[in-house]
């Protein structure tokens, strides 16, 4: 007498179980993962997966298995394509099935799958020749992601700066667009990048602190370079700080001139709202209104 077939959802685990099995499908029946939700040999496996003319049982579940790797590595070589040529195709496409392996997608959309892949690469692939490079890389390359799928808000122009009387200035807030990320790195990486994407030769460089914003404008994603002073002051507007406090940031820096950024701030302000990075100003704190 046939066993009685197992329930629809002991047997959409037990599949899952082998499909994301990270040596196939064949070894993937003998593990505890897949024994534990439904005990099955490959001798047996005809009782639950009919083989066609041209696949036994296991060869047309590995279909899926193949599957399900190739496309989460395929997506993580489109997302992370400067960190996949700093360590090769091969060595890129272990990392990349280990971080999935360990870090499972949980969530229903696959643009979320790279949010750890930096912390992965930080913490997790120690014995990978520059990691900690790659791992500041791959910051940046995901907060590119992050800003092109980030809310668009209407970009205030440096005219409605003007019009705010000087006396009002300290007091006031600016809200930055949702689509803007401030990093602080512990590499220079972004003319690295620049030169990768330009399939130019590039080499690797030293660690310093490097300061990055990566926003999108005109429907396009962006990457500057910033000095400590502006990273300090945009961080502390983003921040949701005032004016004022956020120049007293700026001028606690070391080496801070009080006159040089003065005569800087309106540079900056005509730089930055061309290039869209606030979205709202005011007396009290755009965030939360």
């Amino acid at each position: 007498m046939p066993r009685p077939l197992p329930d629809l959802d002991q047997l959409e685990r037990w599949m899952q179980a082998l499909v994301m099995y990270t040596d196939g499908v064949r070894p993937g029946l003998q593990s505890g993962a897949a024994r534990h939700i439904l005990p099955c040999s490959e001798e047996s496996l005809e009782d639950l997966v009919l083989p066609s003319k041209q696949l036994n049982s296991v060869e047309r579940l590995s279909i899926y298995g193949d599957m399900y790797f190739s496309r989460l590595i395929e997506i993580l070589a489109e997302e992370f394509p400067t960190v996949q040529q700093l360590f090769g195709e091969e060595l890129f496409e272990q990392l990349a099935k280990d971080f999935v392996t360990r870090h499972p997608s949980t969530h229903y959309s696959l643009t979320k799958l790279g949010q750890k892949f930096s912390a992965f690469l930080a913490d997790e692939a120690g014995d990978v020749p520059h990691h900690e490079f790659a791992a500041a890389v791959a910051t940046v390359e995901r907060a590119m992601e992050d800003v092109f799928d980030a809310a668009l808000e209407q970009p205030i122009r440096f005219a409605e700066l003007e019009n705010i009387p000087l006396e009002r200035w300290g007091d006031m807030h600016l809200r930055t667009i949702p689509a803007l990320r401030l990093l602080r790195l512990d590499y220079p990486v972004n003319p690295y990048i620049t030169a990768v994407r330009e399939d130019r030769q590039a080499e690797i460089p030293a660690a310093a602190v490097a300061y990055v914003a990566v926003y999108r404008h005109n429907y396009r994603v962006w990457r500057v370079d910033l000095d400590a002073q502006r990273f300090a002051l945009l961080t502390a507007l983003q921040d949701g700080e005032n004016l004022a406090t956020a120049l007293s940031v700026c001028l606690a820096l070391p080496g801070s001139d009080p006159d040089k950024l003065v005569d800087a701030l309106s540079d900056w302000f005509r730089e930055w709202t061309s290039e869209g990075l606030f979205s709202r100003a005011g007396s009290k704190d755009p965030c939360d209104t």
